[in-house]
């Protein structure tokens, strides 16, 4: 238990190590070495951990979504101050997502956002279900997050990709309209007809 405690630790670290390093150089020119350096460790010890600052890079950016949605439901805030807070979190760290959109690419980002964001697309469905006093079918349930879910995350893979270009505010208010809205609607629609 002591060893897997401290291989986490060192897989944060040289996450962390990533972070920073990514400030100051672009990904493609960061090395093995400059991660072992930053962090004191040896080179073993990071292809222990990861294979490459590929796996590094999909380790790292993939904690970090987690993190997100963890502290999400933690906070039990609504759909919209969640989704806020995510792309908050992207305005903060935008050359971490940068760089994971550029050099792990669109589709790779989008399947790893979909695995992580359906736990919130859930919620959400759960949240409004409760909120209006209704009910669907699992089946129909499970269609809507699986559609939702890829709705969201080209969302966000696009709020990441054009960042400097979007207004978060009018994103955000055309994310509530657009996608929780119809979501919303959907769900209503769905239990009239008992779906």
């Amino acid at each position: 238990m002591n060893n897997d405690i401290h291989s986490v630790e060192t897989k944060i670290k040289m996450g962390s190590a990533l972070k920073e390093l990514i400030k100051t150089k672009s990904f493609q020119k960061i090395t093995v070495g400059d991660v072992v350096a930053f962090c004191e460790i040896n080179r073993n010890t990071f292809y222990y951990h990861f294979e490459n600052m590929y796996d590094l890079l999909y380790w790292t950016y993939e904690q970090e979504i987690k993190n997100i949605l963890d502290n999400y439901q933690s906070a039990e805030a609504n759909i919209l101050q969640a989704f806020d807070f995510i792309l908050s979190y992207i305005d903060s760290n935008i050359l971490l997502c940068q760089t994971a959109y550029e050099s792990l690419g669109e589709n790779e980002l989008k399947n790893m956002l979909d695995r992580d964001l359906k736990l919130f697309v859930a919620s959400s469905i759960n949240f409004i279900l409760e909120n209006n006093k209704k009910a669907i079918s699992e089946d129909f349930r499970n269609f809507l997050i699986f559609n939702f879910t890829t709705m969201l995350g080209g969302q966000i893979v696009w709020y990441i990709k054009y960042n400097e270009q979007l207004d978060k505010a009018k994103f955000l208010d055309y994310i509530q309209i657009a996608l929780f809205g119809s979501l919303e609607a959907t769900i209503l629609e769905a239990s009239k007809k008992n779906l």
